[in-house]
Parts: structure tokens; C-alpha cells; sequence
């Protein structure tokens, strides 16, 4: 017997047909054809949910087949705005900035706010001098600094001169050429300018220390003008020595040879050594007393010498007398306690003395007081001899006033820190302009598109103010680039692959065109059917194709009457069949999905038989039942990979 199978898909109907032949002639027997009816789709549904500026729908699409379609459309919701935040405040100059998120998928709007008033501040009019301009009164916004009311200059007044008078220069002085100056600023108006010394007028010279042997002699100078004298090194002459021996040696000294130069009397000696002493044992000569040693004489024995020489003997104690310490005064100086001998006079402890003390002055009296442009005095006075002297306190300002400090920002100008003298209006330090920063710019990095996600050119913003210096701009998203990727038929060694398509640059699958039902690499496997080993048991000699049982097993009658098992029937995961031979050498054929009934007595398959056609229909919708168990067996295996 002979198949065909064409299985039934979702929409279109499939068919079984058999055909029977004798198994030693060939002859056909018996044909059957059976369509079975298609299967239908099994949709399953996918939502996607509408956001704020997309409609939302649900894809159907078949689990058996792919086949899709797109239903139940809705609208986009539109977006939820929050209560906005300020992102820039307004200034006097620049309109603010109100910023609104969309709560549901953080889209941004801003609405603008408006401009406020100056803060007005006035600056205060300078009197001019002499050394400096003065301005009128005027006026300017402390926020933004715009001159609201500008100030115009008051040129400087005249100075004060006084000449001071020229001075002649001397040989020994210098000169000075006529100047002036401002009395009141005490600016120089014409600089005095040095007049250099004149030349000495110098005589011939007089010799004031003739040159010995070994010094320098002198020749003096006089300037025939103003009597100043300059004197000129004479060198020496040099000695010229003759040698006498002047002193013989003694006990105790050695000799001396003399050597005495013959122009000017200049000498040197050399010694002669001398011989040594034998003293006496000595004569006491002066008594110790508190005014002094005593004196003990030791004379040499030796004839001819009759040299001595004394030892000191200590002297007795004093009697200490104290005189008295006397304080010193800012008038009159004082000593210190010292002591002498009431014996003999002599001074143990010397007084010194002590130099008068400072004066004890006050914290002083103002005798007159200083204002903003003239100088006052403060008088101090010694509390112990009322002595006094006077200081001058210089004029000044009493209420100095600061002019704050404004902080440059990225955009607007700064100023120095000033002051004023609140009383008489005097600027005391000027305020100078800080020019403005200017921006600190840090790049916003660009963010690259994607298959499903929009991107971000490269922009920039201030690190300090947060101003938007360069916009990001949105790139669009670039969509998907699938490539169609034909369906591939299982075999039994190999997988197979359904129609699918796929994105490169996101590495996504999809089962449909239209790029909307994403699945996983898995779910586009199709595994190898595989190969069914055949049944390799004999059917014992003398049987027929055993009939079928409920479960799937088969009995086999043997001609002698007695039962043989035969191999069970095909599973729905066996696909090849097998044509066992008996002993007797008969080819029996074994039906791959049902088991057959079988007669006793002979080989052979009856023909126009009516218990045939129910064989066949049995057969038939057994065949049925096992290929859609093989695809549903199938499909699980498929969907369990994911």
C-alpha cells in the first residue's frame, strides 16, 4: 500500500490517499482518498497602548501561520501638562522663562514672563578739585546697571600756586633751579631740578708727613675757593738695619741682640737665652689688710743677679657699708644700690645710673577738632611733671560709607567695592566697572538615533547661569532596515525556518511586513523532523497484518492456530515504515498509523470484501488524528524554545 499525505493549514483543506497492490503481482486493489478540512487561525491578540501624541491598536496574529491584521484603533491622549517651573527669571531687561513637563512622557513647553521695573539708585554728584574732575548728580538700575540718568563731567578748578625759589650750587653743594607747586593738592607744577657741584680750584700740594721706612708720608691739597682739602699717599722709603747686642742674658731673662735701622732709629731684637734662678725663701714686705694684698719678696742667690719677685698675699675682708637706691624721674636720673668699705673706702658695689623715666602722658585732650578738610590737634600732659606736647590729627572723613561690591554674571557688568564720606559727599574710592564674565560653555553630547527611539544633535549650555547657549535639536528615530527572510521546509536532519524578517541594526526579528509583531530568533526555528528507526522484528511465518487493538499493540494468528505478537503500530513521532519478511519468505505489509486485521490460513490480502472499506475508513481517520498530533507536538517544541 501506497500514501500520500497533504496536511491541512489554517486555510486551506488537506488530503490523505492510499492505494493498495498485491504484494506479489502488483496489481492495485483497492484507492481512497480523504480530504481533511482546514484548520482555521488561532489569532492571538497583542495591545499597544495609545501615549500622548499616538493612537493606540491591538495586532492579531495566527500562532500556526503568522497571518496578521491591526483592530480596536484609539486616539493619542494628548498630553498632561504639570504647573509649569520657572527655568529663568525675569530681569528688569530679559524676559523670563516658564518651563512645562508632560507628567506622562516628560515633553517640555515654555511660556514666556514678562519684563520687571528698574531698581533706581542714585549716584551721588562729585565736587571737583584741582586734581579731579566732579560729576553732577545721576542715576542707574542697581539690578541690570542700565544709566537711567547719566552723569556729566565738571571740569577741574585752577591750583594754587607758590614759587619756590632757586638755590646757587658750591664746590661742596649742589644747586636747585626755580619751581612751584599746588599749595592746596600739593602737586609739583614745575619740578626743581639739581644743579651739579662746581670743580674744586686745588693748589700745587704741600707735603704734611714726610714717608718713613715703613709708613706712608702725606701731600695735602687746598681748594683756592672754598678751603676743602684732599691729601695724596706718599709710599715708604724702607729700613736698613745694624745689629748690637744691648742686653746680656740673666738668671731669669734672655739676652737681647738689637737691631736698629740706620734712618729712622726703627728697631727690632732677637733673644739670648737666659740662665735660671736660686731663690731665697722669701721676706714678707707689705702686710694683707681689706684696702689690699700683701706682698711676699723673693731674691735670686746667685752673684751678680740680685733680681726678686713677689707673691700677692690675700687681703682681708671689708666691711660692707650699703648706699641706698635712689628713684629715677621723668625730670632727674636715679641709681642704682650699691656698697663700700667703712675701713677703707673702697667701692664693692658701684652705683649706676638709672636713666630718667618716660613721661607718664595722658590719653591726651582734643584742643581742636578735625573735620572732612582741615586737621585738628590733640594735646598729651605728663601726670607727674606736667610736661605736654601736641599731635596733629590729620583731617578725614568721620562717616565713610561703602559702596557694595556687585558680582559680575555671564551677561551683565559688576562693580568694584567704593566708598563715600556721608558728610560731605567726597568719593573716596571710586567704583570701577567689572566687565562681565561671559558664559562658561559645557557640550551636551549628541545622542544617536535608533531603530525605535529619536536622538539629540550636539548642544552646549552655560555651567554657571544654565542659559541654552546651542539647542539640541531632535533626530528622528531611523526606523527599521528588515530584510525578508524566506521560509525554509524542515527535514529530518536539518531545521527549517518560517517566513520572517529581520533588522539588522537593532538585531530584532518580526513574523509579518509591516514590521509590528516582534518575536525572538527562536521563534522563526522550525527543528528537523528527524529519522524514525524502522522495526526490524519478523513477523513469524504464517501470519497476516495483525488487526488492530485499543492499545496500539497487534496480535498475530499463526496457521497452526496459536498467537504471535507483532510490532506495535507507528506513534504519531514515527514517520518511515517498515516491511517486515516472514520465514516462508512473504512480504507482509505493516500499516504506519493503524494495524490491520488479519486472517487465519493464508497470506494473502481478500479483495471485494465489505469489511475492507471499514478497514480503510478506520485507517483513514487514524492518519487524520496522528498528523495533527505531529503538528501540534510540533508547535509546542517551537514555542518552548522561546
Amino acid at each position: 500500500m501506497k500514501e500520500n499525505v497533504v496536511a491541512a493549514t489554517c486555510t486551506v483543506d488537506g488530503s490523505y490517499d492510499s492505494v493498495v497492490y498485491c504484494t506479489v503481482c502488483g496489481e492495485e486493489l483497492s484507492r481512497n482518498s480523504v480530504t481533511v478540512s482546514a484548520t482555521g487561525h488561532s489569532y492571538v491578540a497583542v495591545v499597544t497602548d495609545p501615549t500622548c501624541t499616538e493612537g493606540g491598536y491591538t495586532t492579531y496574529t495566527c500562532s500556526a501561520c503568522d497571518d496578521s491584521y491591526v483592530a480596536d484603533e484609539t486616539e493619542a491622549t494628548g498630553h498632561t501638562w504639570d504647573e509649569g517651573v520657572e527655568t529663568k527669571a525675569a530681569t528688569c531687561t530679559e524676559e523670563g522663562v516658564k518651563t512645562y513637563t508632560c507628567t506622562v512622557c516628560g515633553e517640555t513647553k515654555e511660556e514666556a514672563i514678562a519684563t520687571i521695573a528698574h531698581t533706581v539708585v542714585t549716584d551721588e554728584a562729585v565736587a571737583a578739585t584741582c586734581t579731579s574732575t566732579g560729576l553732577t548728580e545721576g542715576s542707574h538700575c542697581s539690578v541690570c546697571n542700565t544709566v537711567l540718568v547719566a552723569q556729566e563731567e565738571i571740569p577741574m578748578i585752577d591750583h594754587t600756586v607758590v614759587t619756590l625759589a632757586a638755590v646757587e650750587a658750591t664746590c661742596y653743594s649742589t644747586g636747585l633751579t626755580e619751581g612751584s607747586y599746588c599749595s592746596v593738592c600739593n602737586t609739583v607744577l614745575v619740578a626743581q631740578e639739581v644743579i651739579p657741584t662746581i670743580d674744586h680750584t686745588w693748589d700745587s700740594g704741600t707735603v704734611t708727613v714726610a714717608p718713613g721706612c715703613e709708613t706712608t708720608g702725606t701731600k695735602t691739597y687746598i681748594c683756592a675757593v672754598c678751603g676743602a682739602t684732599k691729601t695724596e699717599t706718599i709710599d715708604s722709603i724702607g729700613h736698613d738695619y745694624v745689629g748690637v747686642e744691648t742686653t746680656a742674658a740673666t738668671c731669669e731673662e734672655d739676652g737681647v741682640m738689637t737691631y736698629t735701622c740706620a734712618n729712622c732709629s726703627a728697631s727690632y731684637t732677637e733673644p739670648i737665652p737666659a740662665t735660671d734662678h736660686a731663690w731665697d725663701e722669701g721676706v714678707v714686705t707689705t702686710e694683707a689688710s681689706c684696702s689690699g694684698a700683701g706682698v711676699i719678696l723673693y731674691t735670686c742667690k746667685n752673684d751678680g743677679c740680685g733680681e726678686t719677685y713677689t707673691v700677692a698675699i690675700d687681703a682681708t675682708e671689708h666691711t660692707v657699708e650699703i648706699d641706698e637706691a635712689v628713684e629715677a624721674t621723668c625730670y632727674s636720673t636715679g641709681l642704682t644700690e650699691g656698697s663700700h668699705c667703712s675701713v677703707c673706702g673702697a667701692i664693692i658695689v658701684a652705683q649706676e645710673e638709672i636713666p630718667m623715666t618716660a613721661h607718664s602722658y595722658d590719653s591726651g585732650v582734643t584742643t581742636k577738632a578735625a573735620t572732612c578738610t582741615t586737621d585738628g590737634e590733640i594735646t598729651y600732659t605728663c601726670s607727674v611733671c606736667n610736661d605736654s606736647y601736641t599731635n596733629t590729627i590729620p583731617a578725614s572723613h568721620t562717616n565713610v560709607m561703602t559702596d557694595a561690591y556687585v558680582a559680575p554674571t555671564c551677561t551683565e557688568t559688576g562693580l568694584t567695592e567704593g566708598s563715600h564720606c556721608e558728610e560731605c559727599g567726597e568719593v573716596i574710592l571710586a567704583q570701577t566697572v567689572i566687565e562681565a564674565t561671559g558664559h562658561v560653555p559645557v557640550t551636551d553630547a549628541a545622542v544617536a538615533a535608533t531603530c525605535t527611539t529619536t536622538g539629540l544633535t550636539e548642544g552646549s549650555h552655560c555651567s554657571v547661569c544654565n542659559e541654552v547657549l546651542t539647542a539640541q535639536e531632535v533626530i528622528p528615530a531611523t526606523g527599521h532596515s528588515a530584510t525578508k527572510v524566506e521560509a525554509v521546509a524542515a527535514t529530518e536532519a536539518t531545521d527549517g525556518n518560517i517566513e520572517y524578517w529581520y533588522c539588522a541594526d537593532c538585531d530584532t526579528y518580526f513574523s509579518d511586513e509591516a514590521l509590528t509583531n516582534e518575536i525572538t530568533k527562536e521563534d522563526t526555528i522550525i527543528d528537523a523532523l528527524g529519522v524514525t528507526e524502522p522495526d526490524n522484528t519478523d513477523t513469524p511465518s504464517g501470519t497476516e497484518t495483525p488487526a488492530p487493538t485499543t492499545d496500539n499493540t497487534s496480535t498475530d494468528i499463526s496457521t497452526d492456530g496459536t498467537e504471535a505478537t507483532a510490532t506495535p503500530a507507528p506513534t504519531n513521532e514515527a514517520k518511515a515504515t517498515a516491511t517486515p519478511t516472514s520465514e516462508a519468505g512473504t512480504i507482509v505489509t505493516v500499516t504506519p498509523v493503524a494495524t490491520a486485521t488479519a486472517t487465519t490460513g493464508t497470506n494473502n490480502v481478500k479483495t471485494g470484501d465489505n469489511s475492507m472499506i471499514g478497514l480503510w475508513l478506520t485507517i483513514i481517520s487514524l492518519a487524520a488524528a496522528g498528523l495533527a498530533g505531529i503538528a501540534v507536538v510540533q508547535k509546542k517544541n517551537r514555542k518552548s524554545v522561546k
